[in-house]
């Protein structure tokens, strides 16, 4: 339902703006994001995936690399509700691993081509450390610990300007070490400064 909302927002923006003449993809920029995350689980005795809402905020700068590249820097912070339990029972003992996907941070770089006058297509790549909360319990025995996991994050996405308000809808893909992988796809508005 909440994605459905901002597809409506920004359709309406979209619709509401005013012709202009070429989109600036220059300059600082701000947003919020909010989307869908899948986490790819092979670890401690966990295997599968999990998927479920994600959502955060972004910071970036562009600049133009010639009269139809633009290529910036941006950071990420993110948080998900992703959330697994495996129960079992192993030489008679019950026991039980449950994961919870925590914040999720990237610093990445990205490159783009204007398409038109008001869209920006572009690819991204960078770092991104995410934080997983484990708990496992074994009889009456119980364990809680959380791990960073570090990670290569590669995306694409679109951007469409109108004024210096932005929408944009990106999907990113994200190896980390440990056994985990996620993919993920967020809409996101934003305003260029």
């Amino acid at each position: 339902m909440k994605i459905s909302l901002i597809v409506t927002a920004i359709s309406t923006a979209a619709a509401f703006s005013m012709p202009a003449a070429a989109a600036d993809f220059t300059g600082p920029r701000a947003e919020v994001h909010l989307g869908w995350d899948q986490l790819g689980v092979d670890h401690d005795g966990l295997k599968g995936h999990e998927d479920n809402v994600a959502y955060g905020f972004g910071v970036g700068y562009d600049m133009p690399l010639g009269s139809m590249l633009v290529g910036g820097v941006e950071a990420n912070l993110d948080f998900s509700e992703i959330s697994r339990t495996d129960r079992g029972t192993a030489n008679g003992t019950a026991y039980s691993a449950h994961v919870k996907a925590g914040r999720d941070i990237d610093i990445s770089a990205r490159l783009g081509t204007m398409i038109g006058d008001n869209f920006l297509l572009y690819g991204k790549a960078g770092y991104s450390n995410s934080r997983l909360k484990v708990r496992t319990t074994a009889g009456s025995a119980s364990l809680g610990y959380s791990e960073n996991n570090d990670g290569l994050r590669l995306g694409a996405g679109g951007e469409f300007a109108f004024g210096q308000a932005f929408a944009k809808v990106e999907y990113r893909y994200t190896n980390y070490e440990s056994g985990f992988d996620r993919d993920q796809v967020f809409l996101g508005l934003g305003w260029r400064f």
